[in-house]
C-alpha cells in the first residue's frame, strides 16, 4: 500500500492547531493506565482501538479538512475515548439547522472493502439493484429491481439481467420497518443478504431462482459501449458507473473505437456513477474535450482548500516551480493508485467530439457532476435526466495502517530521541487500529472559471426524462426510455421495437413511502501523492494536549 505519512507530518508542524506531544506508553503490558476519557474495563482493547483511531482521524481532520476554521470548536471538544464513527459524522459541517453540509466525510472500520469502492477490484456478485416498491399482495414486504449487471461476473453468469424483480432473498421477504403509518427499508438486511454475503439466492417475480456465489474480481464499469448508425445519423454510447484507475484502460479502448467510426456526438451515459478517482476523470476528460485545448494544455478545474492547507500547497509548489489547485488538460497520465503504478497515453484517442449528451440522474455525484462542470466550458454538453446529487468536493481516502507504518519507517530510517516513543506509538497504532480508514473532503472543485455548478445541491438537467428498469429494455438499446429521450433530442429517429416489455410492480399501492439510504460511498478521491510536498521536521501527531491526559 502507498505510504502517506510523509505529507501528514509536514503539514502537522507547519500549521498544526493544536500542540501534540508524543505519547510513551504500551497497551500490551500491564504498567500503563487505560487512556483518558470514558472507560470500560471488560473492554480494554476497545478502548486502545479508539485512542488509536482518534488520533489518526483527528490529526488528519485538524491538516486536510475543508471546513477546518468551520468547526475549530468541536475540534477542541474530541476526546480520546469516543466511538470514532459517530464522533466524525457528528462533527463534520453542519448548517445552523444542523442539517449536514458535509455528507461524505467519514471513518470506517474495513479499509479495504472501502478501498473496493474506487479500485473497482472487490469481493462481489457484481449486480446492481435498487428501485424499491411496496408489493401490492403483501404490503409488508418490499420488490427490487436490478439496474444493472457487471459483464463476467457471478451475477450475469446466473443469467441476472437490468429489470428482473426480486421478490426473495435467501427464501425471505425483503423487510419494511413500521414506524406508525411510515415505513422503511432494512438497511441491514439488504446489505447483510443481497450485497456483503457470500451465497445469495434471489427468487424473482416470475418465480424462477438465481443463485450466485461472490467472487473478488474487478468490476469493470465500462459497462457498454456502442455506435448507433439508423442510416441517417451515427452517434456514440457509453454507459459508465464508476471512475475507477482499473476502468482507465477500457474507457481509452471504448474512445479509440468511436475515433475510428468518426463519430461527432456522444451519449455518456452517467445515471447510476457516483464518482471516484480523479484520475479516471482526468484520463476520460482528455479524450472528450477539444483537441487543441488538451494540447494547449489549459486549465479545466480548480481545487479550494482551508486557508492553512491551501498556504502550504501553494508554498511547496511554488517551490518546485508547480501550480497548486490547479488541473491542465494533457494526453499523458501517469499516476500511482493504491499502490500500483498506471502510464497512459491518450493522444490517439481523442475522439473529436462537438457535442455531448449526458443522461443524469440523483445518482450522479461528484467525479461525474465534475467531469460535466468542466467539460461545459470547451464544448456543448446537454443534460437529459433528473437533478444530479450535489456533491461538489474532493476528498482523501487514508489508511490507518499506512499512517502508522510511516511512522515506523520513518522514524527506523531517521533516528532521534523520539525514535523509540514513535515506534512504539506505530506498532500499537497498527495492532489496534487495523484497517480503519477515513475519507476527508479536502477540497470544493470548480472549473477553469471558479464556477462550480452542481453547488449545492446539483445540477439541474435541460430536458427531464425518468429512468425506468422496468421497460424491457436493456441498457444501450435505442428504445430504452432514457436513452430514447437523449436520442429525440440528438435528432435521431429511432425504430420503434416490441422489446420483451415486463410487467412492473404497482408502486406504493397504500401509500407509504418506502425509503432507502445507501450508505455512503466515496466519490471525488485523490490520493496524497497526486500533490507536491515533502517531508520536514518531523512530529508524531497525537490528539495529547492540555485536553487529553496522557496514559503514562
Amino acid at each position: 500500500m502507498k505510504r502517506f505519512f510523509y505529507i501528514i507530518l509536514a503539514m502537522a508542524l507547519a500549521f498544526s492547531s493544536c500542540e501534540k506531544q508524543p505519547v510513551n506508553q504500551d497497551p500490551g503490558n500491564g504498567n500503563n493506565t487505560t487512556p483518558s476519557g470514558p472507560t470500560t474495563p471488560q473492554e480494554p482493547e476497545k478502548n486502545w482501538t479508539y485512542y488509536y483511531v482518534n488520533n489518526f482521524a483527528y490529526d488528519l481532520m485538524d491538516t486536510y479538512y475543508l471546513w477546518k476554521k468551520e468547526i475549530k470548536a468541536q475540534m477542541m471538544a474530541w476526546t480520546d475515548q469516543e466511538e470514532p464513527i459517530s464522533k466524525v459524522k457528528s462533527i463534520r459541517y453542519k448548517d445552523n439547522s444542523g442539517n449536514d453540509i458535509d455528507k461524505w466525510t467519514q471513518v470506517t472500520d474495513d479499509y479495504k472493502s472501502f478501498m473496493g469502492d474506487v479500485t473497482g477490484v472487490t469481493t462481489t456478485y457484481g449486480y446492481d439493484f435498487y428501485d424499491f416498491a411496496q408489493d401490492k399482495e403483501n404490503t409488508n414486504r418490499v420488490l427490487a429491481t436490478v439496474r444493472y449487471v457487471y459483464p463476467n461476473s457471478p451475477a450475469s453468469e446466473a443469467g441476472l439481467k437490468r429489470g428482473d424483480v426480486i421478490v426473495k432473498v435467501n427464501g425471505k421477504d425483503i423487510p419494511i420497518i413500521w414506524q406508525g403509518t411510515s415505513g422503511s427499508l432494512d438497511v441491514d438486511f439488504i446489505y447483510d443478504q443481497m450485497v456483503y454475503s457470500s451465497n445469495c439466492t434471489l427468487t424473482l417475480k416470475d418465480g424462477s431462482k438465481v443463485s450466485m456465489t461472490a467472487r473478488e474480481m474487478v468490476e469493470n464499469p465500462v459497462i457498454m459501449y456502442r455506435i448507433l448508425d439508423n442510416g441517417e445519423k451515427k452517434i456514440g454510447y457509453l454507459h459508465y458507473t464508476s471512475f475507477t484507475a482499473e476502468s482507465c484502460a477500457p474507457l481509452i479502448e471504448a474512445c479509440q473505437y468511436f475515433k475510428s467510426e468518426g463519430i461527432k456526438e456522444l451519449v455518456l451515459d452517467l445515471r447510476y456513477n457516483g464518482g471516484g478517482a480523479v484520475v479516471a476523470e482526468e484520463v476520460l476528460i482528455s479524450m472528450l474535450a477539444p483537441r487543441a485545448n488538451v494540447e494547449a494544455g489549459e486549465i479545466f478545474e480548480k481545487e479550494i482548500y482551508n486557508a492553512d492547507y491551501g498556504k502550504y500547497l501553494a508554498e511547496e509548489a511554488e517551490k518546485q516551480g508547480l501550480e497548486a489547485g490547479v488541473s491542465r488538460l494533457s494526453f499523458q497520465h501517469d499516476f500511482r493508485f493504491d499502490g500500483k503504478d498506471y502510464h497512459f497515453n491518450t493522444e490517439d484517442a481523442n475522439i473529436g467530439l462537438e457535442k455531448i449528451y449526458c443522461i443524469v440522474t440523483g445518482d450522479s455525484a461528484s467525479a461525474s457532476e465534475a467531469l460535466i462542470c468542466c467539460l461545459k466550458p470547451f464544448m456543448p454538453v446537454v443534460l437529459v435526466g433528473r437533478q444530479t446529487y450535489g456533491k461538489y468536493c474532493g476528498g482523501y481516502i487514508i489508511g490507518s495502517d499506512d499512517y502508522f507504518q510511516d511512522i515506523i519507517d520513518y522514524y527506523t530510517k531517521y533516528p532521534s530521541n523520539d525514535s523509540a516513543e514513535a515506534i512504539e506509538f506505530g506498532n500499537n497504532g497498527l495492532k489496534y487500529a487495523k484497517n480503519w480508514g477515513l475519507y476527508v473532503m479536502f477540497s470544493r472543485y470548480a472549473d477553469k472559471d471558479g464556477v462550480t455548478l452542481c453547488m449545492p445541491d446539483g445540477i439541474k438537467p435541460d430536458y427531464s426524462a425518468m429512468d425506468n428498469p422496468q421497460d424491457g429494455f436493456q441498457l444501450g438499446d435505442p428504445n430504452e426510455t432514457m436513452l430514447k429521450s437523449v436520442l429525440k433530442r440528438a435528432g435521431f429517429t429511432v425504430a420503434e421495437s416490441s422489446g420483451t416489455q415486463q410487467q412492473a410492480p404497482a408502486r406504493y399501492d397504500t401509500g407509504v413511502e418506502i425509503k432507502f439510504q445507501r450508505r455512503e460511498k466515496p466519490g471525488m478521491v485523490r490520493e496524497l501523492t497526486s500533490l507536491p510536498g515533502h517531508r520536514r521536521d518531523p512530529q508524531i501527531p497525537l490528539l495529547s494536549n492540555d485536553r487529553y491526559t496522557r496514559a503514562e
